[in-house]
């Protein structure tokens, strides 16, 4: 009697086994679902407060000096301008869960704490900087960064912000070096594996879409230990 009772419960928890293990990947893609959107909806709200900043500026976009080489670099100025124009600092970090850049006081106020000219945020950006040269660092002919938020005939294809997804070279994309002090390795926010599985991206229009990563281009190279950004 005792063999067929214990014979049973083996077989139960054989069945709760196999359920959870149909369960759990199903789970985890609901999940990053849910985070993909949670995304496109920070960018929408960023499209706002850049459409709010250029009206109340000519059509500028907030350009400042730049505060390093990344694209996800921006000039104190530039970061506030687009949380007071309605957005709140956390819509400029990505909601990914393997993203490693977060929304931290430590990025916010990179390097050293507040007062702090530089913003670290979780997205790159196509906005100019007013100093520096990082237009020489641009990989593809075809893009640029923008000084305003005007109509344009390829509005809809030209992108202002994206998902910062990073390689070391042409290849590492999970363990890209990091010198910051806060995390050892950088990654992008949609891993899938051992490569990332695309990102959002915001367009001059104002719309936001998905991009897959195999549509993505290598498009800039920071120069900094081969770290590039693509989008």
């Amino acid at each position: 009697m005792r063999r067929i009772y214990t014979d049973r419960i083996a077989r139960g928890h054989r069945h709760y086994c196999d359920l959870a293990a149909m369960l759990l990947p199903a789970l985890s893609r609901a999940k990053e679902k849910a985070r993909r959107a949670q995304d496109l909806s920070n960018f929408k709200q960023v499209a706002i407060g850049l459409r709010i900043y250029a009206d109340d500026n000519r059509d500028n976009l907030p350009v400042f000096d730049n505060q390093g080489v990344w694209l996800w670099d921006l000039h104190a100025k530039a970061g506030d301008a687009i949380t007071d124009s309605g957005a709140k600092r956390k819509i400029l970090y990505c909601p990914g869960l393997t993203a490693s850049v977060t929304d931290l006081d430590k990025w916010w106020w990179y390097p050293n704490g507040p007062p702090s000219d530089h913003r670290v945020t979780g997205y790159g950006w196509m906005i100019k900087r007013a100093t520096g040269n990082m237009e020489a660092n641009i990989l593809t002919p075809d893009k640029q960064f923008m000084d305003k938020l005007i109509s344009a005939t390829n509005s809809a294809e030209v992108e202002i912000a994206f998902d910062a997804v990073l390689s070391e070279g042409l290849n590492n994309f999970n363990n890209v070096s990091s010198s910051s002090g806060i995390v050892s390795v950088q990654r992008s926010g949609h891993m899938e594996g051992p490569l990332p599985a695309g990102g959002n991206v915001l367009f001059v229009d104002g719309h936001a879409a998905w991009r897959p990563f195999k549509q993505m281009k290598c498009r800039y190279n920071t120069n900094q230990r081969d770290i590039r950004f693509w989008f």
